[in-house]
């Protein structure tokens, strides 16, 4: 008896066959299924079909054919694996928009190989964004970004499904600059201040689960410059790189450990992220500060509340987890208390305070952007000139200059002769109390841009009839200066001023690139090493 037909009968005079039969005849009854090898009506039959001829030609091509279909499956799910989950959500509703304009315009949503015709087609449809944005009963249009956006889907789909790119034509692309021009440019997020965040604090009551979570989140959301997908929800939403059980704290010998007093470094571990979606990971550590009064137990609430060690660090209760639009009103919430625009922040804004912050601290760009985990220069959109930045500048400048006016100091001692100990302690607090005024009118320069240092240094130094009637007057008058025995007396002051110091002193007060005071310490630094050189070069 073939094969085929003990299949069909399930019928066999042999003992091991009639067994696998009363297996098969079990399967069949218990899974609701047929075994037959026979013609089935309305189905594939190629093997029923074949019989005994499966393995000889046209038959035993069936199975290369059934493998071309399983490899063109997975080329597809691979090339929409190209795009993160999230904006083939997007691209996907952006292109049954576009197909739905299509219908109603009566165009193919395949764009002709005419690019003239294709470019047509397309910017009508940006316009068409532009007017109505989702529909023609919408009486608001789309922003550029998501016009872009939708474009970028149109365009990725003649990609995936025809191998071929569409764009448009440069006189159509003049539509879209004029979008530009145009529309409203939306207003950047303002950064979240260590004042907004003792805000925050103080509005939240720590009783509650809920808000202790909300600490703990804003608090590390802030620090380590996080995302809000790697570790907020937005209502049922989460990506698989969110922080989870990620967090290890370490000692001050590098070992990890759990008690709290221990504690001297935190590390989060990521494994992903929105510019990571390979999963490849990285981790970032942060030592611990003196502030208590923001520190988080995430770690230990998680524990208590989660079965699972899996799930995300943020949970509040029992299948409850932190969102983040309670973030981002909490957020607003303390802006508007300390008299800010709430419509300009958001969870985002912690991101961009922390990166405010380091630029106003003088951290160098490529710490920012290693530490914040971009990929790219887009970090110094974040960053916001506020007060303390310029600040920071004018010191900057201003120290600067002072280099400069200490080589010119150099350069005019080396004409002047021997110098005591006296004379240095009298010279650098004479230096640094006649030119202080002149560092003020240099900063006013730097913050305002009134330039008004040309008078600080003709009003620093008035001459009359020789050295005698020289004195400094718009700091000190006749009356506090007089001259006596070949040096200059000042009134309140413990020592005189040597005539060669007092010239000196007028000299370099006159140099056109000395623009600000040097520190005591700094003069007498300077001053004292050129008197330890002449003398070891008198001996």
């Amino acid at each position: 008896m073939s094969a085929v037909s003990w299949i069909n009968r399930l019928h066999s005079l042999n003992e091991f066959a009639q067994e696998v039969n009363r297996a098969i005849g079990l399967a069949e009854a218990i899974f609701n299924v047929r075994l037959s090898a026979k013609h089935l009506p309305g189905s594939c039959n190629c093997m029923a079909d074949a019989g005994s001829r499966a393995w000889s030609p046209p038959f035993s091509r069936a199975g290369a054919r059934a493998l071309e279909a399983d490899l063109q499956g997975i080329l597809r799910h691979l090339q929409s694996s190209s795009l993160a989950p999230s904006s083939l959500q997007r691209y996907r509703a952006s292109w049954q928009q576009w197909c739905r304009w299509c219908t109603d315009m009566e165009y193919n949503p395949w764009l002709p190989n005419d690019p003239a015709i294709a470019s047509r087609q397309l910017v009508l449809f940006a316009v068409y964004c532009y007017r109505y944005g989702q529909g023609s009963t919408s009486s608001q249009g789309n922003t550029l970004q998501t016009i872009k956006s939708k474009i970028s889907a149109v365009a990725w789909y003649h990609r995936w499904e025809f191998g071929v790119n569409i764009s448009l034509l440069p006189h159509h692309a003049m539509a879209i600059r004029g979008i530009f021009r145009l529309q409203r440019s939306p207003q950047p997020k303002q950064p979240v201040t260590l004042a907004i965040l003792r805000l925050i604090h103080q509005q939240l009551n720590f009783s509650q689960a809920h808000d202790r979570v909300l600490w703990g989140a804003t608090i590390m959301g802030f620090f380590f410059l996080l995302r809000c997908s790697e570790y907020l929800r937005k209502g049922s939403q989460e990506y698989q790189f969110a922080i989870r059980c990620d967090i290890r704290f370490y000692n001050s010998a590098g070992q990890r450990c759990e008690t709290k007093s221990q504690i001297t470094r935190v590390q989060i571990n990521f494994r992903g992220g929105k510019n990571d979606q390979a999963g490849v990971g990285t981790s970032r550590a942060l030592t611990t500060s003196s502030l208590t009064w923001c520190c988080p137990y995430l770690v230990q609430h998680h524990r208590n509340v989660s079965n699972d060690q899996d799930e995300l660090l943020c949970k509040v209760g029992k299948d409850v987890y932190l969102q983040a639009q309670d973030v981002a009103k909490c957020i607003k919430r303390a802006a508007s208390n300390a008299g800010q625009d709430p419509s300009r922040f958001s969870t985002h804004s912690l991101r961009i305070g922390v990166a405010t912050a380091l630029f106003a601290a003088g951290v160098d760009s490529l710490s920012i952007k290693l530490f914040g985990r971009w990929r790219s220069a887009v970090f110094e959109r974040y960053t916001r000139i506020n007060d303390e930045v310029m600040a920071t500048m004018a010191t900057r400048m201003t120290t600067r200059e002072l280099l400069l006016a200490a080589w010119n100091f150099s350069i005019a001692l080396q004409a002047q002769g021997s110098w005591s100990a006296m004379d240095v302690d009298t010279l650098a607090c004479w230096f640094d109390e006649v030119l202080e005024g002149y560092r003020r009118r240099v900063e006013e320069f730097i913050t305002t841009g009134t330039d008004s240092r040309h008078l600080a240094l003709k009003s620093a130094i008035s001459q009359d009839v020789g050295y005698q009637t020289m004195c400094f007057v718009h700091y000190l008058d006749k009356d506090h200066v007089r001259f006596v025995s070949g040096s200059y007396h000042v009134k309140g002051a413990h020592q005189s001023l040597p005539i060669n110091v007092f010239t000196t002193l007028v000299l370099i007060s006159t140099l056109p690139n000395l623009t600000s005071v040097f520190a005591n310490i700094l003069m007498k630094n300077v001053v004292e090493s050129m008197v330890s050189q002449r003398q070891i070069n008198n001996d």
